[in-house]
């Protein structure tokens, strides 16, 4: 297994629960989702930033600094379910303002130390801001969910309350198999 870290945006306990009803009616209709083909610390999140080969003692020091740079809490409004076509994610989208912005820059700023071991796509103005609701493995597969999805999604507005960082173990072919919450970052009114 391929283990990795993630800084990833955690939100208000309404719109976590709004993500996880989804989750359960995508597992209902049979399609696989974060909370049924993940096991550990599966949340609602945002990733802003990942990093791979990287140390742990390294990066854990990183974040316990990062956490001591106040930055306040956000609100954002989700109002579209989409789909990535070549990963076949289907996902709920979050419609960037400069708060989300200055989530992104922030920590490609001050982790910039370790940025030759980031995602190429977890770059500021590159990134798509999305709440993964499942991956199929097929597109016709994808489409049928995000009909699922859509059938049900509603508009939301939600709050961005924390920062955390989680490791990851991935598979061989780099499919998300664990995670756990490794220490959080909890934003400033």
């Amino acid at each position: 297994m391929n283990i990795g870290y993630s800084i990833d945006l955690l939100f208000d306990k309404e719109f976590e629960d709004y993500v996880k009803s989804l989750w359960r009616g995508c597992a209902k209709k049979g399609f696989p989702c974060l909370s049924s083909s993940v096991e550990g610390d599966v949340v609602p999140h945002i990733a802003i930033s990942l990093y791979e080969n990287i140390d742990t003692d390294e990066i854990i020091s990183l974040f316990e600094r990062y956490k001591k740079i106040d930055e306040k809490k956000a609100e954002f409004l989700s109002s579209a379910v989409c789909m990535f076509k070549n990963t076949f994610v289907t996902y709920i989208n979050v419609n960037v303002n400069r708060s989300m912005l200055d989530y992104f820059e922030n920590a490609y700023h001050f982790f910039s130390a370790i940025s030759d071991k980031s995602s190429p796509y977890y770059v500021p103005y590159t990134i798509i801001p999305h709440v993964s609701i499942s991956k199929c493995d097929s597109l016709k597969k994808a489409k049928k969910c995000w009909n699922t999805v859509a059938d049900v999604f509603q508009p939301q507005k939600f709050t961005v309350g924390k920062i955390g960082l989680f490791k990851l173990w991935f598979d061989d072919e780099h499919n998300l198999k664990k995670c756990v919450l490794v220490d959080e970052k909890v934003l400033v009114e």
